[in-house]
């Protein structure tokens, strides 16, 4: 009887739809998809962006042991291997689209160079007297007084409080409201990854992933989160570049086994 009391036990346990390791909770909810609660405290310091100097996987960057975590980051040209997105680490700019000449040829033409340049990024930032936040903005907002950048890991869109696609030249639309130019596969349903926060004040950093099993828009995946009572939210790149490794949990959805081979993540170190 006790034997069978404790398989019961064990099941339920395994059954959980939430479970904690460390200072990530882990839960699964509607079709597969996941939410990771990460407490930014407990790991001050050691949330930041990786750039490769080639294109590499997240699974390689997982196995060299040096971190908890890894997420794939912002968009990169696969042709060139070139970044597209803004990347600061430890109060330095790494990675600019200006170091890839064939996309500002590109947007120059297609007069989309502001928009790109200033699309959404997540930043890391630190004040006067030390203190870690995490904020959503545009590339080029401004710092407030006394705030220094740390690190930052620009992407887009926005989700929330506000997505605009037209504005960060996500999807162009000509007359009759037909759509001349979709980046990102925007009004697509791919696979996706989200940052996340619930409160202007709030610790807690939530990465969402949308896997094939339960591919999103972007508005269906602004959509879910603003259901869940998220305030603050960040696309990162997708599609095929949606990438997770921790602990035990591994997902990529270009369908090889490997993952397909990024630029840019976000990490967190052991």
């Amino acid at each position: 009887m006790k034997k069978l009391l404790f398989l019961c036990l064990v099941l339920i346990f395994a059954a959980s739809t939430a479970f904690a390791r460390g200072e990530i909770v882990t839960s699964r909810v509607e079709n597969g998809i996941i939410i990771l609660k990460v407490d930014t405290r407990e790991f001050k310091g050691k949330i930041k962006p990786f750039v490769a100097d080639e294109l590499t996987t997240a699974k390689e960057i997982f196995e060299t042991g040096e971190y908890v975590l890894v997420l794939n980051g912002g968009f990169f040209d696969m042709q060139t291997g070139a970044g597209i997105s803004y990347v600061t680490i430890d109060g330095v700019e790494v990675q600019t689209p200006w170091h890839n000449p064939k996309l500002m040829g590109e947007l120059e033409i297609s007069g989309r160079t502001d928009a790109v340049l200033n699309r959404s990024e997540l930043r890391i930032i630190q004040n006067a007297k030390g203190k870690t936040e995490f904020k959503i903005a545009a590339h080029n907002d401004p710092l407030e007084k006394d705030e220094s950048l740390v690190h930052s890991l620009q992407a887009g869109p926005e989700l929330l409080p506000e997505m605009d696609l037209v504005k960060e030249s996500f999807v162009q639309y000509g007359a009759g409201g037909v759509v001349n130019f979709e980046a990102a596969s925007a009004l697509k349903r791919r696979a996706r990854t989200v940052l996340a926060f619930r409160g202007h004040k709030e610790h807690d950093l939530y990465i969402v992933i949308f896997p094939n099993s339960n591919k999103v828009t972007l508005k269906e995946a602004r959509d879910f989160l603003k259901k869940e009572g998220f305030k603050r939210a960040l696309a990162l790149d997708g599609g095929g570049s949606t990438s997770l490794y921790y602990d035990h949990m591994e997902i990529h959805s270009n369908g090889s086994e490997e993952g397909r081979k990024l630029k840019s993540f976000l990490v967190i170190e052991k």
